[in-house]
């Protein structure tokens, strides 16, 4: 099992069916929920727990990630494929 400064050191990059999401992606996808109104966060919310439950059993969740790299894209905030 890799340490978080382990995990952080890793090169972030768009994931696979094989690869979980890195902790830069899951960072910046709670930055970008949290920037939220209320009446906004709800499927944001269910995405992000989604991927957390797929990257827990070290899989993906494409379609929850889609929807949170697109978050983050409108958001302004760092997107984890800047993080290179």
């Amino acid at each position: 099992m890799r340490s978080m400064t382990q995990a952080r050191e890793q090169p972030a990059h768009p994931a696979s069916e094989d690869m979980p999401p890195t902790d830069a992606a899951i960072e910046s996808y709670v930055r970008a929920v949290e920037g939220l109104d209320a009446s906004r966060v709800e499927g944001p919310a269910v995405a992000l727990a989604e991927l957390l439950e797929a990257r827990l059993a070290g899989t993906d969740a494409p379609q929850a990630r889609e929807m949170l790299d697109n978050l983050v894209a409108d958001s302004g905030y760092e997107s984890h494929h800047s993080r290179e």
